[in-house]
């Protein structure tokens, strides 16, 4: 029977403030620490992973490979990123990189259980000439993998391509609130557009409350 994908580990390299982080992931877990320590970002690396992933399977990707052993998918292998800005919650693309770092190679890796279709989702994100922003995206997915076979035909490939859209595991952040205080900051319009062009809901959110 069809089950949800259940998300069980998650390893960021180099990602906004997190330059090594991996942790399993059970049905409910817990994020906890002082403001700034990265909880957030942790969230944000999963949904960013997520959604290359939809786009990757969106494209009809006349050069996507796999590997027949393993069972991985390679469905975008270092295409340029051009008009995909929701991709990148921030208003500078340099601040994705840990310590703007842009020579170190972002690597988001999500895990899920062996009973799921997808069970694993590999992501990076590098600097080419011109600062041209790299992206990489492949799946461990056995089933699509045998379905595609040794040789590549276009119609298997898109008959694949049109399965996983149905599969691609729905990764949804909903900024918290973070906790209230008798005097909130003043914060001018300018100063909130800048925050939510920067990734940083919940700096926002937690004004709302009294």
């Amino acid at each position: 029977s069809h089950t949800d994908p259940m998300l069980t580990k998650i390893h960021i390299q180099n990602f906004r403030g997190l330059s090594d982080f991996v942790t399993e992931i059970q049905p409910c877990t817990v994020f906890i620490g002082p403001n700034g320590c990265g909880k957030s970002t942790v969230l944000q690396a999963a949904l960013f992973a997520g959604l290359a992933l939809e786009m990757a399977v969106a494209r009809q990707a006349a050069n996507i490979d796999w590997n027949p052993k393993t069972g991985d998918l390679y469905l975008f292998n270092h295409g340029t990123l051009r008009d995909d800005a929701d991709l990148l919650p921030t208003l500078h693309w340099q601040e994705l990189f840990f310590g703007t770092h842009t020579d170190q190679e972002i690597a988001i890796e999500l895990t899920f259980s062996d009973s799921d279709s997808i069970q694993a989702l590999s992501v990076s994100l590098s600097v080419g000439r011109a600062d041209a922003l790299r992206l990489s995206v492949s799946i461990r997915c056995p089933q699509a993998v045998a379905a595609l076979g040794e040789r590549k035909r276009k119609s298997a490939v898109e008959a694949v391509l049109s399965r996983l859209r149905d599969q691609v595991p729905q990764l949804l952040l909903v900024p918290s609130f973070s906790g209230g205080v008798h005097e909130e900051e003043y914060r001018s319009r300018r100063v909130v557009e800048d925050l939510l062009r920067r990734g940083a809901q919940n700096q926002i959110v937690r004004n709302l409350l009294v």
